[in-house]
């Protein structure tokens, strides 16, 4: 997929588009889930799906006011949208606080 065309997720239980990208396998069984929001989330996903005990990332959108919008929409700035990635991951291999360096260590 390419910038500017590709499956996009409000994350939500209105969400009707998802990109998901299983990575990692689970260890104990034991997940949990994290969001981490702001600036572009295509550099941050990959990193995530680099480390290991991450069992699948989802990009997609927090906040805004338009339901389900598209890439081009947000990226003009009028929809209030935050890009964001949507991380699974087991809680035996890795901490939330671990998630939480490799977040801030991209900005």
């Amino acid at each position: 997929l390419s910038m500017g065309s590709s499956s996009s997720k409000t994350f939500g239980e209105a969400s009707s588009k998802v990109l998901s990208k299983p990575v990692f396998a689970t260890a104990s069984g034991v997940r949990d889930v994290a969001t981490f929001a702001g600036g572009c989330f295509w550099g941050i996903e990959l990193a995530f799906q680099r480390v290991p005990g991450v069992v699948k990332t989802e990009v997609g959108y927090t906040q805004g006011t338009k339901r389900n919008p598209s890439y081009e929409e947000v990226c003009t700035g009028e929809t209030g949208h935050t890009e964001a990635v949507q991380v699974t991951y087991d809680t035996a291999v890795i901490k939330y606080e671990d998630l939480l360096a490799v977040f801030l260590g991209h900005h």
